[in-house]
């Protein structure tokens, strides 16, 4: 999983409902500091209840599925 393109992906939502991140961060009930990092994908700093109470404030939810067999990098796996 790419995981900035959760943050593109919320950050478009939240456009398209022509909201601020001051505005959503509040409905939501965390700072717009949280959201701005949700929003750049650093989401190792994210709680899921957080992703959860963005989502629902947006009109979407979490979901599951079954993970297809890709590629993923991880660069801390390379030796320098």
């Amino acid at each position: 999983m790419e995981y900035w393109k959760i943050g593109k992906k919320i950050r478009e939502l939240r456009k398209r409902k022509g909201l601020t991140q001051e505005e959503l961060a509040r409905k939501a009930g965390i700072s717009r500091q949280t959201l701005s990092t949700l929003e750049r994908g650093l989401l190792g700093r994210i709680t899921v209840t957080t992703l959860i109470r963005v989502l629902h404030q947006l009109g979407y939810e979490l979901d599951i599925k079954e993970r297809k067999e890709t590629f993923f990098f991880d660069p801390s796996m390379v030796e320098e």
